[in-house]
């Protein structure tokens, strides 16, 4: 089996879904000019692949400080039809129907899921922030998925819903799935025992030179309109390239 997992920001769509809500909550006036440009200064640095993710959910958090959960849920649908709507990719027209497909993201969660939902992908996993008193905190339930940590993601997920996927789409079961550790890559790295059988074929699409560890991982690579850095990796390494 292969499965086709997609990068969200800058990939399926045009731009950075996370930084697109904080432009929305600025236009409402719930945030301010100061919490935007800084903002941006960490988005540099994602861009380089230097961001402190811990240190940035911390910061992006404090925009949430005084919306409870019940109102992020009921503001969404606008963000989703006037941000997202008009920057999705055409190709996703194509992608979504390349079954089974996974999503994953390092935009929290409670953004990503309903950014793939609404452009036509069910299956998405981005940071799950911890909930308390009915608001989002900066705490996140591990593991963090990003860079290496969409790995770890990708197989816990696989774990937990590989049966359901296989049957579904009429394939064989992966053998030995009681011996499985989810802190083995399924490549042949020395010191592992994983047998391959027990993950799927992975074709990953990104743009980011933060998801290089993913790319390594997966057995095809698609870079969509990447980065100068991962632009490179992608002709070291022989990866397809696709300018969009």
């Amino acid at each position: 089996m292969e499965i086709h997992v997609f990068d969200l920001d800058k990939t399926l769509i045009c731009a950075d879904s996370y930084d697109l809500w904080h432009e929305f909550l600025h236009e409402r006036g719930i945030l301010g000019a100061d919490f935007i440009a800084k903002n941006n200064e960490m988005i540099a640095l994602y861009d380089e692949g230097k961001l402190d993710m811990m240190g940035y959910l911390a910061f992006s958090v404090e925009a949430l400080s005084a919306m409870s959960i019940d109102k992020v849920a009921q503001i969404m649908p606008e963000f989703l039809r006037e941000k997202i709507a008009p920057i999705v990719r055409k190709e996703c027209e194509i992608w979504r129907n390349l079954r089974p497909n996974l999503v994953i993201s390092a935009t929290p969660s409670f953004v990503s899921r309903e950014v793939a939902k609404f452009i036509g992908f069910n299956e998405a996993i981005g940071v799950n922030l911890v909930q308390k008193n009915g608001f989002y905190t900066s705490e996140f339930i591990p593991p963090l998925s990003f860079q290496a940590g969409k790995i770890d993601a990708f197989k816990i997920w696989w774990k937990k819903n590989h049966i359901e996927i296989c049957v579904k789409f009429g394939e064989k079961l992966p053998q030995d799935l009681g011996k499985f550790d989810t802190n083995l890559l399924k490549s042949n790295s020395q010191g592992s025992t994983q047998k391959f059988d027990t993950l799927p074929r992975v074709h990953f699409y990104t743009d980011s030179i933060n998801d290089l560890a993913m790319c390594e991982f997966s057995d095809v690579v698609t870079c969509v309109s990447p980065d100068q850095k991962l632009r490179a990796k992608a002709r070291e390494n022989g990866w397809e390239i696709l300018d969009i």
